[in-house]
């Protein structure tokens, strides 16, 4: 087996491991929800409203790619009130924890299917994936494949 085979092989299994393991903790959620800190969250933990490098909330820097890779819809009014929602956060404590609710609610759309679920969580675990081997390097990140892991 080529070693690109072995890593195309190694990120096949720990995605599906892990979105085994987070739909099963987590659940999907077919639409936007809040994620218990009045963060709009969308299938399983996708994120709609992040932390920027500054520390401020802001909507995520590729949520029109990944919804659009995903054949996910995201309309004008949703990308406004997701705005809404990170300028609303960004009070910190004075947040009005009712509004962010009503404009989370008012996020809902059409329900996500199983497959617009897993492309979603894929956009962001390729990410994840990248950034984790980029930092431990290559040794490292070998070492917990599943296949040592017994997984």
């Amino acid at each position: 087996m080529t070693k690109q085979k072995a890593n195309l092989d190694l990120y096949g299994q720990s995605l599906n491991k892990i979105y085994s393991l987070a739909g099963g903790a987590e659940g999907p959620g077919k639409t936007y929800y809040n994620d218990g800190r009045h963060v709009p969250t969308i299938g399983i933990g996708y994120a709609a409203v992040v932390l920027g490098r500054d520390g401020r909330w802001v909507v995520k820097p590729t949520l029109e790619a990944d919804m659009r890779a995903a054949k996910i819809p995201l309309g004008d009014s949703q990308k406004k009130t997701l705005r809404a929602i990170a300028d609303e956060l960004n009070k910190g404590e004075n947040a009005d924890t009712k509004r962010l609710d009503g404009m989370i609610t008012a996020l809902r759309g059409p329900e996500l299917t199983p497959e617009q679920t897993k492309a979603l969580f894929t956009q962001s675990y390729a990410r994840f994936y990248d950034q984790t081997r980029n930092i431990i390097g290559d040794p490292l990140f070998a070492a917990l494949s599943p296949k040592r892991q017994g997984g």
